[in-house]
């Protein structure tokens, strides 16, 4: 495999370690597990970076890649992911293989079959917090979920198969199980879900087994726009550059958005011409910075929806529109990958 220059950054909320608890209460249906979640970023300067490290699969580049194991060694190592908190419905997105090429792609061995399990975690206060990390403690739900994947180049969605009701049942057991052994109150409690890769494809070359890309979405991480009787063909700005414009097999320059205060560009079009991000700054510049923001457009409901993005998700307005781009994945659904600045760290919502 082709070597890649990367700066290792623990960006906050990457799991960095897990292994089992050796404090004599393990339980006889479920061993007790530490889940080690990032507090603030901490860089490695001082230790040997990895080429392709497990931060890789959380930076929102499906360039990057982390080699989770040998194919002729059999031994993948497996990672988790929190949980998004109220969703009856999580989906497990992955991009199996090394996304840097097709060509590499085939090249490098990738997960065929994966298994996915669900913990019910608690984080006691006192002791349980390292130099970086807070540390999660928690059973085992007692059902895994076998996915085989299509072997293609994208990112697939996973419907995660586990009864949200059993789940909460099965964590307020856990919840009151872990306060009988710890004096310390009860910080938070959260859901894990671990990926384990149970089966494998063979590269045409490297032994290495890649992923590219691995995070959840909940079902709330979604926005909807209106379906056009007829599909929109062309998307763009005038030349006074202050609309945003549209057209279909029977109308030109359809009006989505208007700002005679200020010039608009274009940044970015889904695949499905349904959704822009587009910039907007003063027309009059003046005196001093001038303020440049960023909206995503509804183009069908020609309506601005940065509002919607505050109610899908808690980070608005640290979400990053700037740094945003439109994706399609392997079912066909167009997500907006967005960043939250204070955390450096990328997300994805569905578009529909």
């Amino acid at each position: 495999m082709i070597k890649l220059n990367h700066y290792y950054k623990v960006a906050c909320l990457i799991i960095i370690a897990i292994y089992t608890t050796s404090n004599g209460w393990a339980q006889s249906e479920s061993e007790w597990e530490d889940f080690f979640l990032n507090v603030c970023d901490y860089d490695y300067e001082d230790m040997p970076v990895e080429p392709y490290p497990e931060s890789n699969i959380f930076d929102g580049n499906i360039k990057t890649c982390w080699v989770c194991g040998s194919y002729k060694n059999n031994n993948p190592a497996g990672t988790y992911l929190r949980m998004p908190h109220d969703n009856n419905k999580v989906y497990v997105n992955i991009f199996s293989g090394y996304g840097k090429s097709q060509e590499l792609f085939y090249k490098n061995a990738r997960p065929k079959k994966i298994q996915l399990s669900v913990y019910a975690t608690v984080h006691p206060d006192g002791g349980f917090v390292s130099e970086i990390a807070d540390v999660y403690v928690g059973l085992k739900y007692p059902r895994e979920q076998i996915v085989t994947l299509v072997d293609t180049f994208g990112i697939q969605t996973i419907e995660l198969d586990f009864s949200r009701k059993e789940l909460n049942e099965f964590s307020k057991k856990v919840y009151q199980q872990a306060r009988s052994h710890f004096e310390q109150p009860i910080l938070d409690s959260c859901f894990f879900v671990k990926i384990d890769i149970v089966e494998s494809l063979p590269g045409t070359k490297y032994d290495d087994i890649c992923i590219s890309e691995l995070f959840l979405t909940g079902e709330e991480c979604t926005l909807n726009s209106s379906t056009p009787l007829i599909p929109i063909k062309k998307v763009y700005i005038n030349q006074t550059e202050n609309t945003l414009l549209a057209d279909d097999e029977q109308n030109q320059g359809m009006v989505i958005y208007h700002d005679p205060q200020s010039v608009l560009q274009l940044i970015d079009i889904s695949t499905n011409n349904r959704w822009a991000i587009i910039m907007s700054a003063p027309a009059d510049i003046g005196v001093g910075r001038v303020e440049t923001l960023y909206h995503l457009v509804n183009i069908p409901d020609r309506k601005i929806v940065n509002d919607e993005i505050k109610e899908c998700t808690d980070d608005y307005p640290w979400i990053d529109l700037s740094l945003s781009t439109f994706e399609t994945n392997t079912n066909g659904q167009i997500m907006l990958k967005y960043y939250i600045t204070y955390a450096d760290k990328c997300y994805r919502i569905i578009l529909k």
